[in-house]
């Protein structure tokens, strides 16, 4: 049996017409193709723009945020300096305060034990001597000289009646104690 021949369809087209008609076809379906990578390459060009700029904007934030801290860091550097200076100076006080002498307590002892007899005419307290003029009866000032030189105690070392001068003018003496701390 014969073949029947090819169904070719019926084309009133010339054979290079449709040639020319495919590769139109294909052309425009490259066209497409290329529309679609170039919609697809700006998609991706955009978003990693976008994205640039999302990040831009987060790295302005954080170095406001730096600054800020720095500016921060700078004030509590001072603040700590501040600190540090007047702690050590808190320090150098107390180590003063600590070696200081208390002259306030020999003073009070001294004035607790003077006899009613005795009139004072100038006490003065260098670091290690309490020195004392005065006027009085011979045994208010002997009762004086003898509380302070027979025994030493523990706010003072020793004591030495300097001088013992009778007043031309009445029965009272002028006498100078040195009592040494």
């Amino acid at each position: 049996m014969a073949q029947p021949p090819d169904n070719q369809g019926i084309n009133f087209l010339d054979v290079s017409q449709l040639d020319k008609t495919k590769l139109k076809e294909k052309l425009l379906t490259a066209a497409k193709k290329a529309a679609v990578v170039l919609v697809l390459w700006l998609l991706a060009l955009s978003s990693v723009i976008g994205y640039n700029l999302i990040l831009k904007s987060k790295s302005d934030s954080l170095r406001k945020d730096v600054q800020e801290l720095n500016q921060q860091l700078l004030v509590l550097n001072d603040k700590i300096t501040l600190i540090l200076v007047l702690k050590d100076r808190l320090g150098r006080i107390k180590d003063v305060l600590a070696n200081r002498d208390d002259f306030g307590q020999p003073l009070e002892n001294f004035f607790s034990s003077v006899p009613g007899g005795i009139t004072l005419a100038k006490v003065s307290l260098n670091s290690n001597v309490l020195n004392i003029t005065g006027t009085g009866d011979i045994l208010s000032i002997s009762q004086l000289a003898k509380n302070y030189t027979s025994q030493a105690q523990d706010w003072y070392q020793g004591a030495t009646l300097r001088s013992l001068v009778k007043n031309e003018k009445d029965t009272r003496f002028n006498f100078n104690l040195v009592i040494s701390l």
